[in-house]
């Protein structure tokens, strides 16, 4: 593509075609002008001024500041290569711009004839006590024409679109040769300007023109940027207020088999032998720990003591009632026989309490509630030679081959979306994965609620929910692997999707 710029035919010129200069000659201005023609990006045309225009016009330093609205903003410097870094020194020069020449007047200092204002002379001073600057010079550049599309007319109204600073750090006089250099340069770089700002806008392509004015008329006017951007967020929000989109809540939790029991110490001992170890299968009944009490032996053999002297003591008044020789008055008959029954009611006592006992007896002998697998892990080492008390959780064992189930736990501070969606829908759609399947996504639905909250690790105070697994190909099936899930709850606007995390930490933090 060739560069150039459009004349008023729509006929593209290149840079050749335009009307010559009126120059001094210097091979130095020739060097300028083919350097800065050889762009059509604006910010590379004022970075190659300022570097190609500060041994020409004799300076220490030359800056370009690009006309924004009302300001100006530094857009290129010839100590620095690439984008600028924002500075106190910048933002200094920026102001000290924009009020020098409001007018379109070239400011120079220092100057004999100029006096400054007090407002101008506290920003220039501002701006010398970081620069520490001796003379500066500042020209401003207008545009060739209130309509691009007319290079060559003459603009009635000039528009200023930048500035170009020229500065002294070693001495505060102005060369000589500064002024008569100075404007062809300045021509030359209108012109450079010029052409860049159509080209950047794609001029040739109908349609874009007007569009590429708009976004010119939008980067150069503060307000314009500030109104069209403020328009953008307000349609933004409103669109986004009634478009919706399915909300879902994020969980983990674990795959287990719906029946499980806890195996319980029925009475008060010490584990003396387990017999099973972790994923151990066992059956209903089986035996898989035996407990030892030393005061259920000691209550046995008191027991047993007593009924034994009881029976001997009921074994002597019997005898004594066949062997006496002479009959017994009738009191002492009657008293006999009474003493006789309350030993048989006392030995009758001993034997149900010995009964108790052995049943008792009976519970050191931990069993098998259901068959299953064992799930408890280091089972020998955490239970061997281990006091336990009554009630007190032994073992697990869980049904591998029965029904499955996810359990998920949902924080506490999303489980009230899924508490008002449940209450109107009975059926809540959950997708979720196994991470040892992690390509595969798999649906069921929720079947049940747990009746209390529970504290996890990762989400804190939470509550759980159950989803029915069973009639899903998850092969193979292994207790306690983890899930992660979406449960669908419905459909909510994208500004609810955004902003309802920021308004519920707000409600939390300042409700009342």
């Amino acid at each position: 593509m060739s560069q150039g710029s459009e004349n008023s035919d729509g006929r593209v010129i290149s840079h050749n075609d335009v009307a010559p200069v009126a120059v001094t000659g210097s091979s130095e201005l020739n060097t300028f002008a083919v350097q800065i023609h050889q762009s059509l990006d604006p910010r590379r045309v004022a970075s190659v001024a300022v570097q190609e225009l500060r041994p020409f016009l004799l300076c220490d330093r030359i800056c370009f500041l690009e006309r924004r609205g009302s300001g100006f903003r530094l857009v290129a410097a010839s100590d620095q290569v690439g984008n600028l870094r924002r500075s106190r020194q910048a933002a200094f020069l920026e102001q000290f711009v924009s009020a020098a020449i409001p007018t379109g007047e070239r400011f120079l200092f220092p100057d004999g004839d100029l006096e400054l204002p007090d407002e101008l002379a506290k920003l220039l001073a501002s701006y010398w006590e970081l620069s520490h600057g001796q003379m500066i010079l500042v020209e401003p550049v207008f545009s060739q024409s209130q309509q691009p599309d007319k290079l060559n007319s003459n603009p009635t109204t000039p528009t200023i679109v930048g500035a170009l600073v020229i500065e002294l750090f070693s001495e505060s006089n102005l060369n000589p040769d500064v002024l008569p250099r100075l404007k062809p340069a300045i021509e030359h770089l209108t012109i450079a300007l010029a052409n860049s700002r159509r080209y950047s806008r794609l001029v040739t392509i109908p349609g874009l023109y007007v569009l590429g004015l708009v976004f010119e008329t939008i980067h150069r006017t503060r307000a314009a940027t500030i109104f069209v951007t403020l328009m953008l967020v307000s349609s933004l929000l409103t669109s986004a207020a009634f478009i919706q989109r399915p909300f879902e809540i994020e969980c983990s939790g674990r795959l287990m088999p719906t029946i499980r029991r806890e195996v319980f110490a029925g009475i008060e001992g010490e584990v003396v032998d387990v017999l099973v170890n972790e994923s151990d299968q066992v059956d209903e009944g089986q035996v898989i720990a035996r407990l030892k009490s030393r005061e259920l032996e000691k209550a046995l053999l008191d027991q047993t003591g007593q009924l034994n002297q009881k029976m001997k003591a009921r074994d002597a008044a019997r005898a004594d009632l066949r062997t006496k020789s002479s009959a017994p008055t009738r009191g002492q008959s009657a008293r006999d026989q009474a003493q006789l029954e309350i030993l048989n009611s006392e030995i009758e006592t001993i034997h149900r309490q010995l009964e108790l006992l052995e049943r008792q007896q009976e519970q050191l002998v931990i069993r098998a509630p259901i068959s299953g697998t064992i799930t408890t892990d280091r089972s020998r080492e955490r239970l061997l030679d281990r006091p336990v008390h009554r009630g007190e959780s032994l073992l697990e064992i869980m049904d591998e081959a029965g029904a499955w189930q996810l359990e998920l736990a949902i924080s506490e501070r999303k489980s009230g979306h899924f508490l008002s969606y449940h209450q109107k829908h009975s059926m809540v759609p959950v997708k979720f994965r196994l991470l040892s399947m992690t390509p595969q996504t798999f649906d069921c639905q929720v079947t049940r609620l747990a009746d209390r909250m529970v504290t996890t690790p990762e989400f804190g105070t939470s509550s759980l929910i159950f989803c029915d697994v069973s009639n899903l190909e998850l092969a193979p099936r292994q207790i306690g692997s983890e899930v992660n899930a979406r449960i669908q709850c419905g459909k909510k606007s994208f500004l609810f999707l955004w902003f309802h995390e920021f308004w519920e930490l707000l409600q939390r933090h300042w409700w009342i």
